[in-house]
């Protein structure tokens, strides 16, 4: 699910990478290697991401 989400460059890079760890080291390993390693790089990119301008320019009562 998570390469389909990237759209079609996801899913022929994510396709590409499995098909190369499955030949490898079988499809249950390719599987947590490209899913789960995959999801966990992602999730790291998205929490070193800036916040929005709106965010960081925003009242905060309890700065006051």
């Amino acid at each position: 699910a998570f390469i389909g989400a990237m759209s079609q460059p996801g899913t022929i890079l994510g396709g590409a990478l499995f098909a190369a760890v499955a030949a490898g080291a079988g499809t249950g390993a390719a599987a947590l290697w490209v899913g789960a390693v995959g999801t966990l790089v992602s999730g790291l990119l998205m929490l070193a991401a800036k916040p929005p301008l709106e965010a960081i320019l925003e009242d905060h009562p309890h700065d006051v």
